[in-house]
Parts: C-alpha cells; structure tokens; sequence
C-alpha cells in the first residue's frame, strides 16, 4: 500500500489538532504535516459523528460478547 507523503516537505508524519477560527462558534480538527504544518484534510468531529463512532463500537463490542462477528 503506498503511504501517504505531505507534498510539501515529503514527511510520512501527520498529527490531528484543533483549530479555532476567527468567528467560528466550535473548532474543527484538521490532519496536518506534523513536521511542517501544511493541512492535508479536515476530520468531521460533530456530536453525530462522535456518537455514530461511539455506537459502531459498542455494537462490534456486543457482536464480540455474543460472537456473532
């Protein structure tokens, strides 16, 4: 599988951080170059979002415990 490079500085390195914008009323998480900074995307982090997650892993928790797969 090919890993994905930062296009500026070619570092294989990413980290998630929050921005805040000016007159935003929330932050969003960005996916940036942890070595020079450039964003490469931004990350969804809504209430529904983080609950939809939090829900799939409860249930892959409960098909475990009950092995269904």
């Amino acid at each position: 599988m090919a890993e994905t490079t930062c296009g500026t500085c070619d570092s294989t390195d990413f980290e998630l951080v929050t921005l805040h914008p000016a007159g935003a009323a929330a932050g969003i998480l960005v996916a940036q170059c942890e070595n020079c900074g450039v964003p490469i995307g931004v990350v969804s982090s809504s209430p529904i979002s983080r609950a939809v997650s939090e829900l799939r892993l409860e249930v892959d928790a409960l098909r475990r415990a009950i092995d269904i797969g």
